[in-house]
């Protein structure tokens, strides 16, 4: 019998909202940079206390803001207070989502040691137009890897780099650095530099896609079209904006208000915060929990009534429908993308698995191949 009374969440914790950089897309660039703003040790150990005794898998994900601007001596009193728990028989794991311009040595070495995982953002051959800083993120990530660690890179998908997704890709894999893209989000496509119409996106993906299925010598995991083909196999997914993510993961602020993850969330859809709750399975029983959840269904009711692949994306995130303008239905520009990348991808798979192993291995990735073998085996 289980003796935890929960199962799984994954909790992202803002430590603060401050960042070094000023990457031109970013969710985060309303906030100020100027006044850095820190989570308490306080705030830390609360967080602790209403989650680590009460779920049997929890994963806290420290995001920002810039997380490693917080120093190494704030990530070490995590570990020592983490340690405090009976965690016997828990799967417990931290990650960081950083942009590595701060990584030094000893960063390096006390994350791998502590088995953190790291995360990242790079945009290939065009990165100095959108992140800046690229010799900094790059330096981070040589110092990680000197140190016995690694990452795998966000490539965000707009304007700048839509016409070089190919040269980007040879440069991930010339690198050997694993990586997945991210579609730039807008709420005002007609005036955002950024944007990128959906026949041009939908056109230049698929292109991509065809360049990289059948690269026989893929030497990276491109994640993106990995979350297609596995779930087209094998239907599974483990995506959080393909999966109802309400009730299993949540973003916690430096000031300790709780939102459905890391993301600008209007105030109506706050679930509380960590000090007034001894148990964190309390907030999903909030207010605005319950707005948002409502929202949600609302949404995906709509979605399973008139989307054909309703059951790949479970009527797609709450972030992204909020960036769009409404929690309560879809950014229908973002869907088209959607639906149609699927679509192409799905015809090819489905084309491609008439053949017999040994003839896709003469012509096909062998990260397609391998999604193949695993399906057949079962």
């Amino acid at each position: 019998m289980n003796e935890f009374p929960y199962e799984h969440i994954s909790v992202l914790v803002m430590p603060t909202d401050y960042c070094n950089m000023n990457c031109v897309y970013c969710f985060n660039g309303r906030r100020t940079r100027e006044e850095k703003k820190e989570i308490s040790i306080e705030n830390v150990k609360k967080i602790f206390d209403i989650t680590i005794p009460y779920y049997e898998d929890i994963k806290f994900i420290w995001h920002g803001g810039e997380p490693l601007s917080m120093g190494i001596d704030f990530y070490k009193k995590v570990v020592e207070l983490q340690k405090q728990y009976n965690i016997e028989g828990k799967i417990l794991k931290n990650s960081i989502q950083t942009n590595l311009s701060l990584m030094n040595d000893e960063l390096a070495d006390f994350f791998v040691k502590n088995n953190f995982h790291i995360g990242s953002s790079f945009d290939g051959i065009t990165n100095e137009m959108t992140r800046h800083n690229t010799q900094r993120i790059l330096k981070g990530h040589e110092i990680l890897e000197k140190n016995g660690g690694h990452n795998g890179f966000i490539c965000v998908i707009q304007k700048n780099n839509i016409d070089t997704l190919i040269e980007d890709y040879c440069w991930f894999k010339k690198n050997k650095i694993n990586y997945t893209l991210n579609k730039y989000l807008t709420t005002d496509p007609e005036n955002d530099d950024l944007y990128v119409e959906p026949d041009v996106y939908n056109q230049k993906m698929c292109e991509f896609f065809d360049y990289w299925s059948l690269d026989k010598d893929c030497n990276i995991k491109v994640s993106y079209y990995d979350n297609f083909i596995k779930y087209i196999l094998l239907g599974e997914k483990d995506l959080c904006c393909y999966n109802s993510c309400m009730g299993k993961h949540i973003g916690i602020q430096y000031n300790g208000n709780i939102y459905g993850c890391n993301r600008d969330f209007p105030e109506k859809y706050c679930y509380g915060n960590i000090n007034v709750y001894t148990d964190i399975h309390q907030c999903f029983e909030s207010k605005g929990f319950n707005e948002m959840l409502k929202d949600a269904v609302q949404r995906r009711k709509e979605c399973k009534d008139s989307c054909e692949i309703y059951d790949f994306c479970s009527g797609g995130c709450n972030s992204v429908a909020i960036a769009g303008g409404d929690a309560k239905r879809n950014n229908e520009s973002d869907c088209e993308s959607l639906r149609y990348i699927y679509n192409y991808v799905k015809e090819k798979i489905d084309n491609w698995n008439k053949e017999d192993i040994e003839e896709m291995e003469k012509h096909l990735n062998p990260y397609v191949i391998k999604w193949y073998k695993i399906s057949r085996e079962k």
